[in-house]
């Protein structure tokens, strides 16, 4: 199986179409040996991609990824 990057961008219209960012505090990342602490992402993560993935499942995955990370129901 491939992990692969769900994030998720939101943006806020009433605020000059600021863009919602995270400041990354975790060491360990979807690339081996690769660590992204302290850059700013968009919110999201590794998602374990099925045998046939469809748009509906990297969409629940992602949205999952950001409730998580970020505590916002979306």
């Amino acid at each position: 199986m491939t992990t692969i990057g769900a994030y998720i961008g939101l943006l806020n219209p009433e605020h000059k179409g600021r863009l919602l960012l995270r400041r990354r505090v975790e060491e360990g990342s979807i690339i081996r040996g690769q660590s992204f602490k302290g850059n700013w992402e968009l919110p999201g993560g590794g998602v374990r991609e099925t045998e046939k993935p469809g748009y509906d499942y990297f969409l629940q995955e992602a949205v999952r990824e950001f409730e998580e990370e970020v505590g916002i129901a979306l």
